[in-house]
């Protein structure tokens, strides 16, 4: 019979864990909290709060190593806070470091948070075991942080998905109103709280590991994960012969292919690492001897692969990572080849290091990638005759060939995404960061498009084509949203499109030389239209709303959004004109009282004559 474990057992592992892991539990706790008031004041632009959790989820890994490590060197007490002091300086002025929300800033900061992440995780594998003779320690406390994440994020979702029930059946049988955003709160709470608190009160002393290799991994490994493996590795092969034979580069996208079966390949040599010199499974101890061998032709792949995109286009951060996987796995191979020692550590140590070096400084992946595109942009520039004496672009040259506009455009675009047009400063006569602020250009297209225009032709997207100028061409025209009624036969005017939300809640539209506003108005469950000469009218849609319910079914029948087989259409007698509301989609709640949460419809105005 199973023994389930006593409430006074499940509160003393809390509690313990509480205790032993106060730093990671406290950031995961800043996390969580950050994360549900940001999602309740959302519509109040407190964008901070998400940089704060950013930062916090990158100390629960951080303090667990520096725990796991004080614990496996038997640290003092005093040294220990000294290194968690430290550890909280570097998320102090990590944070202040930040342009804004990690997901939301340019690729740069993206690309450094998420190289910080992990390397913070493989901190958490290796540091507790550099000392000499602490392999097999490390690959048991690896092998229980795996299990545990597995049963963490097991128990976690049927936690979530149980309350979810709970929520939908308070909703749907009681009554209650629950908003989608509570559902969005609830995930956070269970997996930033409960999944990262049930994680730690399972992760074992260093020193104190249980020994033991779990039948269920060896299956897993031995029946799944290296069948993959050799079916990576076979058409990985007939690809290179392929390509031999055709006199052929490869293409760029084989890197990609190379990573994922080297990782598969690395991860399953990692699993089975303790059963390897055991008699009876030789055939694994032979896996682990030629898999490195069978490496090297798909690592020099790899690296022709994307040493032909950059000598084409240049280097841009995706193939600086993809170069630095290439020489990481490069110095593991020539390591398990040549060096007799085969330390399963120096895997995530290595990687750990790489990951660093490449993350900051002059040789990082930003920072070079930008002086690339810089000597492309530069290059390219020189070979069309496009630069004076003063390295500044002039347009007194010949038209520059399609293949030349479409690889500047591109260059131009890269380096505003990065937030590094600065860069291209000393080539432009116009102040570049000036021209950008005073003629309001956010978004990145904008602000490339712009740049590319100075240059004296159209930008050139990424996937466009060159046309031939003899062949025939389509064209499409819209009409879009007005900001003016649009006069009609008689005395009416019509505007179309109008779309308010609680985005947007006003709308002013001009008639003439005169300023009409219709401003979505839940003090009166409808909208108000105001106009000159003390024109005004009040909309209420609650006989609206009812008729619709009765005709069509309300909230007791259908909760989903409504498609009707008829028009909507609204008249209102206002002060001085008549307004008709030809509504075209119309949302809203009813608790108590109407009020509408979002509307588009086209706009009649029937002025009355004066």
């Amino acid at each position: 019979m199973i023994k389930l474990p006593s409430l006074s057992h499940i509160y003393k592992l809390a509690a313990d864990s509480a205790q032993r892991f106060y730093l990671s539990l406290l950031c995961a706790f800043v996390a969580t909290i950050s994360l549900v008031l940001y999602i309740e004041l959302e519509d109040m632009g407190y964008e901070v709060l998400l940089t704060i959790s950013s930062v916090a989820v990158l100390g629960i890994p951080l303090f667990l190593a520096i725990r796991a490590f004080s614990e496996s060197n038997e640290l003092k007490q005093t040294t220990r806070m000294l290194l968690e002091a430290a550890g909280v300086a570097g998320l102090i002025l990590y944070f202040f470091s930040l342009p804004g929300p990690v997901f939301s800033s340019d690729p740069a900061t993206l690309y450094r948070y998420l190289m910080f992440f992990a390397a913070v995780h493989l901190a958490v594998s290796f540091l507790p075991f550099i000392s000499e003779g602490k392999t097999r320690l490390f690959w048991n406390f690896n092998k229980e942080l795996f299990l545990r994440i597995l049963l963490a994020a097991m128990y976690s979702f049927v936690l979530l998905i149980g309350l979810f029930i709970a929520l939908l059946s308070v909703d749907n049988l009681l009554g209650f109103s629950v908003g989608s955003e509570r559902y969005i709160q609830l995930f956070w709470i269970i997996f930033g709280m409960f999944n990262t608190w049930f994680f730690l009160s399972g992760v074992p002393h260093p020193l104190k590991t249980r020994i033991g290799y779990p039948r269920g991994l060896k299956v897993f490994v031995q029946y799944i994960l290296i069948p993959l493996v050799t079916v990576y590795l076979l058409i990985l092969y007939v690809y290179t012969l392929q390509i031999i034979f055709a006199f052929e580069w490869p293409y760029g996208w084989v890197s990609y292919l190379v990573i994922s079966f080297s990782v598969a390949g690395v991860l399953s040599l990692l699993l089975l690492h303790p059963v390897q010199q055991q008699t009876r499974n030789t055939w694994i101890s032979l896996y682990s001897k030629t898999f490195y061998i069978a490496l090297i032709p798909l690592i020099i792949l790899m690296l022709l692969s994307i040493g032909v995109r950059i000598s084409e286009y240049g280097i841009t951060v995706n193939r600086y990572l993809v170069a630095a996987i290439g020489l990481w796995l490069s110095i593991i191979t020539g390591y398990f080849v040549f060096s007799r020692l085969k330390d399963i550590r120096f895997i995530p140590a290595s990687l750990f290091v790489i990951t660093l070096l490449i993350s900051f400084g002059p040789w990082g992946a930003f920072q070079v990638s930008i002086q690339s595109q810089l000597k492309r942009f530069e290059t390219i520039l020189e070979q069309n005759q496009l630069l004076t004496p003063e390295g500044k672009f002039t347009t007194e040259s010949d038209e520059i060939s399609f293949e030349d506009r479409k690889n500047l455009s591109s260059i131009v675009y890269y380096l505003v995404e990065m937030h590094a047009a600065k860069e291209l400063q000393s080539f432009f006569h116009e102040d570049i960061e000036r021209e950008f602020e005073q003629r309001e250009l956010t978004g990145v297209f904008q602000r490339a498009e712009w740049l590319v225009s100075v240059m004296g032709f159209d930008y050139v997207g990424r996937f466009t084509l060159e046309i031939d100028e003899h062949a025939p061409t389509r064209s499409t025209f819209r009409s879009g949203p007005t900001d003016k009624f649009r006069p009609m036969p008689g005395n009416g005017y019509f505007a179309p499109d109008i779309s308010l939300n609680s985005g947007r809640t006003e709308y002013t539209l001009k008639l003439n030389e005169d300023d009409w506003y219709i401003t979505l108005a839940p003090e009166v469950s409808g909208l108000t239209i105001t106009g000159p000469a003390s024109r005004y009218l009040e909309t209420d849609f609650l006989n609206l709303a009812d008729s619709l319910y009765t005709e069509f079914g309300g909230p007791e029948t259908e909760r989903a959004a409504s498609i009707i087989p008829a028009e909507i259409e609204h008249k209102v007698q206002g002060e001085g004109f008549t307004a008709l509301l030809d509504i075209r989609s119309l949302s809203f709640t009813r608790n108590g009282k109407l009020q509408v949460t979002s509307i588009s419809f086209n706009l009649f105005i029937y002025p009355d004559e004066r």
